[in-house]
């Protein structure tokens, strides 16, 4: 490496770390800690060299050579990695003679006999490709983002028009209607709603995909009295029994969190018949939380299907006239969360399903 050379301040850069360095497809990278603070670079090795254009800032302080805003950034991550006294990470964007270039930056300090950091060695790995891949993605999401929107618009105006001609329909001439008729603009009104309704659940899905979301820690216990407080009525009207067992904090995103609970929750009070017996916990061996019901139960040729989109295994007009969304969002919110989703089931046994989520907090 140019400049580098096995120092008593700095006894380990020795002849060998000097050719594995020139040898690794990494960019590595040597700076001096000069006694007013300030950074001056003595070493880049061949990668480094051919990836930056960097070939004559050896020898001079990083605002040398850096752009301001660039050379303030670099800076600053160079004062962290001395404050902590430790090794640190991170990525940062570098405008360089060869252009701009994202970097997965380790910086390490080494120390003199006396315990002073004498010396910041860095290693990076250029992430140019990958970060200009998910900006490419990013964008196609939004442009997919904006089509679900204007697609959901559109077809929700017909549906609203249908039911405001329902409604008109019914207050003009429902108490003399027909019972039959009667009957069928009911239908019509509730086809409608369930239209609505399943135009917002997709808009909710699509969304999954593009939306960012941001895990944090979550009180488990207490989100989920939040959503049974919500289905109050419904566990009132139908005399369920609803256990909750110990269930530890979770990370992940709130809001999406909540809406695994609330549609595996409501899924257990829909295929219940008589008084629903469900039961919610927690297994630590696996790391899974479960949502387990003594409901209708699903039959083993179908266990594969259930959390694929529009997926019903009834009949339109029963349980409630389900649209074969709830499973799916359920598996869409956990895989977005990098986790795993899973079932067991047996017709007339009731089903219990799991999922995990990982710990890691963004």
């Amino acid at each position: 490496m140019d400049e580098l050379k096995n120092t008593p301040q700095n006894p380990l850069l020795g002849p060998q770390i000097e050719e594995i360095a020139e040898s690794l497809p990494t960019a590595v990278f040597v700076y001096d800690v000069e006694e007013d603070g300030g950074y001056r670079l003595v070493a880049l090795n061949r990668f480094h060299r051919r990836i930056s254009g960097l070939v004559d800032a050896i020898g001079k302080r990083v605002e040398a050579f850096l752009p301001p805003e660039v050379a303030a950034n670099v800076i600053a991550n160079y004062d962290r990695c001395i404050q902590v006294g430790d090794q640190i990470s991170y990525q940062e964007l570098l405008e360089l003679p060869l252009g701009p270039r994202w970097w997965r930056t380790s910086l390490t300090p080494v120390r003199d006999t006396a315990g002073k950091i004498r010396r910041l060695i860095g290693s990076a790995v250029d992430i140019t490709a990958q970060k200009l891949g998910e900006q490419r993605l990013q964008n196609a999401n939004h442009a997919l983002d904006e089509a679900i929107q204007i697609i959901a618009h559109d077809l929700k105006q017909p549906l609203r028009a249908i039911r405001y001609s329902v409604a008109f329909a019914l207050e003009d001439h429902g108490e003399g209607m027909d019972p039959g008729l009667r009957k069928r603009v009911d239908k019509i009104d509730t086809l409608a709603d369930q239209g609505l309704g399943l135009i917002e659940k997709l808009t909710v899905y699509g969304r999954l995909a593009t939306e960012g979301f941001r895990r944090i820690e979550v009180d488990t216990q207490a989100l989920v009295n939040k959503v049974l407080s919500a289905f109050a009525a419904d566990i009132e009207a139908q005399n369920a029994q609803v256990k909750v067992e110990s269930l530890p904090p979770l990370v992940g995103d709130k809001t999406l969190v909540e809406r695994v609970f609330a549609n595996l929750i409501g899924n257990a009070l829909k295929y219940s018949d008589g008084e629903p017996d469900i039961t919610l916990g927690y297994n630590a061996q696996t790391e899974e939380y479960w949502v387990a019901d003594r409901g209708i139960g699903i039959a083993p040729r179908h266990h594969g299907k259930v959390f694929r989109l529009f997926r019903r295994l009834h009949k339109p007009g029963e349980r409630g006239g389900g649209d074969g969304m709830g499973l799916a969002l359920v598996a869409k919110i956990v895989h977005r969360h990098g986790g795993s989703v899973r079932l067991t089931s047996e017709l007339g046994a009731g089903t219990t399903v799991f999922f995990h989520l990982p710990r890691d907090i963004e």
